[in-house]
């Protein structure tokens, strides 16, 4: 059995606003075994969030990818359980990576007043492949006793 990751993607406003805490949340979640892969679009407050992340973690743990790369690649599970960080290049790269994640229970959204817009077209494009998207919650907002076989 393998536990499903649950994707967290991070929007401008509120990586600006809480890189270093939505940084510590994600090692908080991956110290309890639950993977969580971060989108994030390559802005103020970037640095921040890949710091904290590091600053928590040992760096062989840590995977950061590009998020042109291949699909298969910024989307690898095995990276995932690591603490893998997406840097998306724009709002368009974002949406293209959401568009092609396979189905999950839960996705995670971090974002800010100035975000609704892109949480809109976020949301359009996870439409169908999540049965809740936790927003603003120290994510996740509890421990994933999913699995798959």
């Amino acid at each position: 059995m393998t536990t499903v990751a649950i994707p967290l993607f991070v929007l401008p406003g509120a990586l600006n606003a809480r890189a270093e805490a939505i940084g510590r949340h994600v090692v908080s979640a991956l110290s309890r075994g639950t993977p969580c892969p971060v989108y994030a679009i390559d802005g103020p407050g970037y640095v921040d969030l890949r710091e904290a992340m590091l600053d928590a973690m040992l760096a062989s743990m840590f995977v950061e990818i590009d998020g042109s790369a291949p699909h298969s690649s910024a989307l690898a599970p095995a990276a995932a359980a690591h603490g893998q960080l997406v840097r998306c290049r724009d709002a368009a790269e974002l949406l293209s990576l959401a568009a092609a994640l396979p189905g999950q229970t839960d996705i995670g959204l971090q974002m800010a007043d100035g975000d609704a817009p892109l949480a809109v077209a976020l949301g359009q494009a996870l439409a169908g492949r999540s049965g809740q998207i936790l927003i603003n919650t120290p994510f996740p907002s509890r421990p994933s006793n999913r699995s798959t076989p």
